[in-house]
């Protein structure tokens, strides 16, 4: 019997498949590349629970056309979701030209206005967005919901053609409408643990390229000019991550943030934002 859910076999075709490969999936979910008869190969994603399905559903749907995503979804069930393989696969180099190329994918992706269909949810379930009522709380600002947000912009959820380069994002399980801030916040914070010894220049590196398509608006970006904002935002980001990391044991993640986190919110409150 086949790993993959039988679900997935029927919205595909089951005379058409011929094999799977496991591929690395996350916390709340799995992924295989499915092979058929035919040469089509597909990704199939099963999800724990329906709404984080939800939500890379309506990545696909918003962000697809802007090649930030997957094209289009060939199938969906109420905890699977296929979508045909690109080929890309994830990032292994650090290079500056990538990390710039990630930062203004990521503000491609804050460009977008929430999609009306989006706003019926609850922004505040997003980790962003906590992160951002949190790191925002005192300050004179409060959090905005009126964007797109990746929800878990990592280095680890960024994809690469084979050439190495930088492709798009992935794993959109908390897409939606967020505090764009809190998501680049994120974004640099995750970046900075993830290759410590090297972290003031990832995060010069990723925010040159946040920068690079067009000034920052200030009437949505004006906190993170502030010092002491931009503290507050990271450090919240890193209690929420943190915190998650001991909740679920995972170790490893837990010596990360607790090694490279105190230096990478330094490195976060050092940078200069143009606005």
């Amino acid at each position: 019997m086949p790993a993959v859910s039988q679900v997935a076999l029927e919205l595909i075709g089951r005379r058409r498949y011929l094999g799977a490969q496991k591929l690395a999936g996350g916390y709340t979910n799995r992924v295989w590349r499915v092979f058929c008869e035919d040469g089509a190969t597909y990704i199939v994603k099963s999800y724990r629970a329906p709404w984080t399905r939800a939500n890379e559903q309506n990545a696909i749907a918003v962000l697809g056309p802007h090649r930030l995503a997957p094209a289009h979804y060939y199938a969906r069930s109420a905890k699977v979701l296929i979508w045909p393989d690109d080929g890309l696969v994830p990032m292994k180099r650090r290079r500056d030209e990538d990390l710039r190329a990630v930062g203004y994918a990521l503000r491609a992706i804050h460009e977008l206005p929430a999609p009306q269909t989006l706003t019926t949810e609850k922004p505040g379930w997003r980790t962003v967005n906590r992160i951002a009522a949190r790191g925002l709380s005192g300050s004179g600002f409060a959090p905005d919901f009126t964007n797109c947000v990746h929800g878990d912009p990592c280095l680890e959820n960024v994809l690469c053609a084979g050439n190495g380069r930088f492709a798009r994002f992935n794993d959109f399980e908390e897409f939606g409408p967020g505090d764009v801030r809190a998501d680049l916040i994120v974004c640099l914070l995750e970046a900075a643990c993830s290759v410590p010894e090297r972290r003031e220049d990832v995060v010069a590196r990723l925010v040159e390229g946040y920068c690079m398509a067009a000034p920052l608006p200030a009437d949505l970006y004006r906190p993170i000019t502030e010092t002491e904002v931009r503290r507050s935002l990271a450090q919240a980001a890193l209690n929420e991550l943190a915190g998650w990391a001991a909740q679920n044991k995972e170790v490893d993640l837990v010596a990360r943030y607790r090694n490279a986190g105190p230096g990478s919110v330094d490195a976060i409150v050092a940078l200069r934002f143009q606005i």
